[in-house]
């Protein structure tokens, strides 16, 4: 059931729910920071590594 629904929706279906459980503007702009530092990561490494490399850096500023 899955398999028929585009991963762009499944993705976007995701981010929508996350967005909703969020109940400041301020939770809002992070994840929007988030993605924006995903997407640039996401362009020279491979997804995965992109992941991986901004939870290693947000894990240090802690």
């Amino acid at each position: 059931m899955v398999d028929d629904i585009p991963i762009e929706t499944q993705a976007a279906q995701i981010l929508w729910e996350i967005l909703r459980q969020m109940k400041t503007d301020e939770q809002r702009e992070e994840l929007v920071d988030f993605l924006k530092k995903l997407h640039k990561a996401a362009e020279e490494f491979t997804l995965e590594e992109a992941i991986c490399s901004l939870l290693e850096g947000d894990r240090k500023e802690k």
